[in-house]
């Protein structure tokens, strides 16, 4: 009987642990990356046209692309820590006509911590597996 609670106590405590973890990195999401690379399409003010009105490319297929460039779950994980410190035109996955239309992203060194960065490339690989 013990040993059965403390199996549930135990699984309980992974399960609620895991799914803080993944909010906690949703939120980290919601709060560094949302505002410019949103998640939906947006509409632009003259009803017809499905265009990108924020500041950078969709969420989805900046993924995307980069999980084409990079192969490995290691090397996506990495350019992500990479970028978010230290972006540069010459590394962006998008080149001079994106760079020309939204800029370049703003460095958030200092902003965020290592593990934050840490857990934020981890969130991306996954975000959108299905």
């Amino acid at each position: 009987m013990f040993r059965m609670r403390m199996k549930n106590i135990t699984l309980y405590t992974l399960l609620t642990t895991s799914v803080l973890f993944s909010q906690s990195e949703a939120v980290l999401f919601d709060t560094h990356c949302a505002d410019c690379h949103a998640t939906i399409l947006g509409v632009n003010e003259a009803g017809g046209k499905v265009t990108n009105v924020y500041g950078a490319p969709y969420a989805k297929d900046v993924i995307d692309k980069l999980k084409a460039e990079t192969k490995t779950k290691e090397a996506f994980v990495e350019f992500i820590k990479d970028y978010i410190n230290e972006p540069d035109k010459r590394k962006s996955l998008y080149g001079e006509k994106a760079i020309k239309k939204f800029g370049l992203m703003p460095s958030l060194k200092g902003v965020m911590t290592e593990s934050e960065v840490n857990e934020l490339a981890e969130y991306l690989y996954h975000k959108y597996d299905q």
